[in-house]
């Protein structure tokens, strides 16, 4: 279900509450993963990192002097999902061309996947079994896929000035097929080292580790 959006979800949550004063904190998936890679993963001997998380849907989150970024307005910062890879690629459900939503969400992997097949496959993981098994085309499948997210990490880390970018979610579970294809083309493409690391928080909790977190220090403390 979509909430859409200018829905005062902190302020339904309180008089839910009762309004017993308790503070109320809202964090997106993906932060809070990037929050929990922080402080209790990789993330602890990193100064700054971009976070994505390779889910249903990709996701960011973005860590600059030991802290994560938020904004002011209210917003979420480091949506990266209809951030542009490619203007003349695959129409996108917000109505834009190649977003990285079109090429990275777990939804455009098993649809490749099944579109080479002649076959629907269900899940990312049925696609990095495959992949397991020896199927070349579905490996060169997640070959595609890494190299563009490498291009969308180039950009990023190259715009904000950061030497480390940490991968999570559960597509990150393919392992050899995200990560080695991914390694290289971003060390291809980058003008600048960028070190590429799989995410050290278990990927179906890390945001659940997060929103603890965030819970314990409230937004100042972040």
């Amino acid at each position: 279900m979509r909430l859409g959006t200018n829905i005062p979800i902190a302020s339904i949550i309180r008089e839910a509450l009762d309004n017993q004063g308790l503070p109320v904190f809202l964090l997106n998936d993906a932060q809070s993963a990037t929050l929990a890679e922080l402080h209790l993963g990789g993330g602890q001997k990193e100064d700054g990192f971009l976070f994505i998380n390779l889910g249903s849907n990709p996701g960011g989150g973005v860590v600059l002097n030991g802290h994560l970024l938020l904004n002011s307005n209210g917003r979420n910062l480091g949506r990266v999902g209809h951030l542009c890879l490619n203007p003349n690629g695959p129409r996108c459900r917000c109505g834009k061309n190649g977003c990285w939503d079109t090429y990275l969400s777990a939804q455009s992997l098993v649809k490749a996947a099944s579109a080479f097949l002649s076959q629907e496959i269900p899940s990312p993981k049925e696609v990095q079994d495959l992949a397991d098994a020896g199927d070349a085309g579905v490996q060169q499948i997640w070959r595609e896929y890494a190299w563009w997210l490498a291009q969308g990490v180039v950009d990023l880390t190259n715009f904000l000035g950061l030497q480390t970018a940490v991968i999570g979610g559960g597509i990150a579970l393919a392992g050899k097929w995200l990560f080695d294809p991914l390694r290289e083309k971003v060390s291809e493409l980058s003008r600048y080292p960028v070190a590429v690391y799989e995410s050290q928080i278990e990927k179906r909790l890390a945001s659940v580790y997060g929103a603890t977190i965030l819970a314990e220090k409230g937004y100042q403390g972040l």
